[in-house]
Formats: structure tokens, C-alpha cells, sequence
């Protein structure tokens, strides 16, 4: 079978019908902890103490990136 170089993955997520969800996250480490929000946003949705703890954790990473920005433009 010849490789489609990721053509099939891309295809699978952009033709879904209707009504199916496709959350698509990219791999590598960095990426599982994007995967890891992603599902704790939905899982926040319906549980309180978790969507408080992300939205502190969401807090502490702006700060982060903020902190981290300032460093590159000085």
C-alpha cells in the first residue's frame, strides 16, 4: 500500500459528518499535555472541582506566557 504521508489522518478528521466531534491534537509530548486540557475542559463541563482547578492552571500558564514573552522582547 502506498503511504499517504498523513493525508489519511487529515482526511478522516476533515470529512467527518455531521454531529460526530473530532478533537484533533498534534503529537509529541508537548502535544499529549494540550490533549490532556482539551479533555479536562470537557470533563469540567459537568464537574466542578475540575473545571476550578483548570481554570487556575489556565491562570498560572498566561502568567507563564506573559513572563516568558517579556523575556524574548528584552
Amino acid at each position: 500500500m502506498k503511504s499517504l504521508k498523513s493525508l489519511d489522518s487529515l482526511l478522516s478528521v476533515a470529512q467527518m459528518p455531521k454531529g460526530i466531534a473530532v478533537g484533533c491534537m498534534a503529537i509529541g509530548k508537548s502535544r499529549a499535555r494540550n490533549a490532556a486540557i482539551f479533555a479536562l475542559e470537557i470533563l469540567g463541563l459537568s464537574n466542578k472541582r475540575i473545571q476550578k482547578k483548570l481554570v487556575s492552571f489556565k491562570k498560572s500558564l498566561a502568567k507563564e506566557i506573559k513572563l516568558s514573552n517579556i523575556n524574548l522582547i528584552f
